[in-house]
């Protein structure tokens, strides 16, 4: 009875030292496991960070691209409005040498009619010399 009561006791001890180190595998596969899938999620988070990191910094270039482009019209509409009132001013000056002319062009009328004027006043005296 003794020698029975000895082999239970001693089988219960091994079944409870068998649980144990049942559970301390659970436990180490369950450690592993988690650090396994740490390891995948943050390789994971890592690989989407990269990729947000690219998209930012190509968003970035966009933005300088498009401040670039920005500056061009900018440039461009400021050069136009130059050339507008540059061609104003040559338009302007050109009428007033224009109108200057056509004042000289009457001016010479003038002169021209009052030298055939003399020139008819130099015939008649030159008639009556005769």
């Amino acid at each position: 009875a003794m020698a029975a009561l000895a082999v239970e006791k001693h089988e219960k001890h091994e079944s409870k030292v068998a649980g144990q180190q049942h559970t301390s595998c659970l436990r180490k596969l369950s450690y592993g496991y988690r650090r396994w899938a740490h390891a995948v999620n943050q390789t994971k988070v890592n690989a989407l960070y990269a990729r947000f990191k690219r998209e930012e910094a190509k968003a970035v270039g966009l933005q300088q691209a498009l401040a670039g482009v920005g500056q061009e019209l900018e440039d461009s509409r400021a050069e136009t409005l130059n050339t507008q009132e540059r061609l104003t001013m040559v338009t302007t000056q050109a009428q007033e040498l224009l109108e200057q002319l056509q004042v000289r062009d009457v001016q010479l009328e003038g002169k021209q009619s009052e030298i055939e004027e003399l020139n008819r006043m130099v015939q008649d005296l030159s008639l009556i010399h005769i």
